[in-house]
């Protein structure tokens, strides 16, 4: 006969504490009496910044397409209780009077046309909470009423913050590079405003001039 297998003893384990190590966790949280941590807020930790900034882009994109198309009320959903506003020296203390101003002004009849381009958001590294961005704005606005026509360009400077409700804007505003206005019924004569284009469009011979 062959060589009988005998089964080898088995291994027997010592009573008491598992094969593996147990982790030791010092406790460091709150003691009886002590004041329990703070909860964390919405913004504590920032933890998708591409998010971050798609979000901001699409309130960027709402409030422009809101003034385009005069829905106010959506309109004035894009901006924080406490925000200001500068457009090229128009300023605005808050909200309230921006909105009436926009209502007033923008309503029927007049056909304007708002595109941001290019932009370049900063998120607060100290701040989850708080962004900054900067855009490239080509306007156009036509009121037929006064045979008025306008088109421009200007660098948009914005500050957000985010609430409960998401991203709004805190502060906006912007500064020309250029404008250009003119008549319906003289579409040839065309006003041209704008850092240093007076010596330019003086030395090109054309059209009139506004600074």
């Amino acid at each position: 006969m062959g060589a009988r297998l005998v089964p080898a003893a088995a291994t027997r384990l010592p009573r008491g504490d598992p094969v593996l190590p147990r982790l030791r966790i010092p406790v460091t949280g709150t003691t009886a009496g002590a004041a329990a941590p703070p909860v964390p807020t919405f913004g504590a930790m920032r933890t998708d910044p591409a998010a971050d900034v798609a979000a901001i882009t699409r309130l960027k994109y709402r409030y422009l397409r809101c003034l385009d198309t005069k829905q106010w009320e959506d309109f004035a959903a894009c901006f924080a209780p406490d925000a200001t506003a500068d457009y090229n020296g128009l300023v605005f203390d808050s909200p309230g009077p921006l909105v009436g101003y926009m209502r007033a002004n923008m309503g029927a009849g007049v056909l304007t046309m708002h595109q941001a381009h290019h932009p370049e958001i900063d998120l607060d590294p100290d701040d989850p909470d708080r962004a900054s961005g900067t855009w490239y704005l080509h306007d156009k606005v036509i009121v037929d009423a006064h045979r008025f026509a306008l088109e421009g360009g200007a660098i948009y400077s914005d500050v957000y913050v985010r609430g409960a409700d998401g991203w709004r804007i805190v502060r906006t505003g912007y500064r020309r590079t250029f404008e250009m206005t003119w008549s319906l019924d003289e579409p040839g004569r065309v006003r041209v405003a704008g850092p240093e284009v007076r010596s330019r469009f003086e030395a090109s011979g054309g059209g009139s001039f506004t600074a």
